[in-house]
């Protein structure tokens, strides 16, 4: 596109991207101008402290190079929305948006994840950088949507909370909680479970016995433990994520 236009990246996608889908406080610039520090939050790791040398600045700028706010990130999707259904066409024609949000590759289509084919189309992208964790959820041929971002690495538990919170609120097609029972089992039970684990998408996974209660310990997780709560004598879930576990019923040392 430079090459074309003879003009720097950042600035041919503040001309045709930002500006026209009203991001007024996003840019594409590396490294961050100065005068925008003031603006730009502090990046933390998972242990709560600052990320060492702050932010990062990045050469691959069409992947990693945007700077923006929740409130810029929503109104990109909802120009999106409006161009797939035909109402605007400020960067995209309406043939090139429904290409764009057309799977063309896995669960990708151009640019965006997309969920739900033939149900609620739903488009998505996430970000994270050292310090930072974002997400986008919205769908195309519906109102609703949500732009998160976070300054921690920690943030993605935070966006899955949020995430379930608001899918439960307005009655969203994805992202509900899932409602569980706690089944009472025989305290002598979860100290066999208790040990050293190994999963091939999770790693080590270490699992004990806290004041009569099961938790587990898992880099995925983040750093603190995590209270696992049993449906049965074998099954478990955590409250962080709709996930469960089965424990065989005799475990092998």
């Amino acid at each position: 596109m430079s090459d074309v236009t003879g003009k720097a990246f950042p600035e041919i996608m503040n001309e045709l991207v930002l500006r026209p889908a009203g991001m007024t406080h996003s840019t594409y610039e590396q490294p961050l101008p100065k005068n925008l520090w003031p603006l730009a939050a502090t990046p933390y790791g998972d242990d709560g402290e600052p990320v060492k040398g702050g932010w990062q600045t990045y050469p691959e700028m069409a992947p990693a190079g945007l700077w923006s706010t929740p409130s810029d990130i929503a109104r990109m999707a909802i120009e999106v929305q409006n161009e797939y259904a035909g109402k605007s066409n400020k960067i995209l024609s309406r043939q090139m948006v429904r290409e764009m949000l057309t799977h063309q590759k896995d669960d990708w289509g151009l640019g965006f994840a997309l969920e739900s084919p033939g149900h609620k189309a739903r488009f998505a992208h996430g970000g994270q950088n050292p310090g930072y964790r974002c997400d986008l959820e919205a769908y195309a041929k519906m109102g609703p949507g949500l732009a998160v971002m976070t300054n921690s690495d920690g943030g993605e538990f935070f966006i899955q909370e949020l995430l379930r919170a608001v899918a439960k609120e307005y009655s969203w097609p994805d992202f509900r909680p899932i409602e569980r029972t706690v089944a009472k089992i025989d305290p002598a039970i979860l100290g066999a479970y208790a040990g050293t684990y190994e999963s091939p998408n999770a790693g080590k996974i270490t699992v004990s016995v806290r004041n009569g209660a099961l938790y587990v310990e898992a880099p995925p997780l983040g750093p603190e433990a995590e209270e696992l709560y049993p449906e049965s004598s074998t099954d478990f879930f955590i409250l962080s994520n709709d996930l469960t576990d089965s424990f065989p019923k005799r475990r092998e040392r």
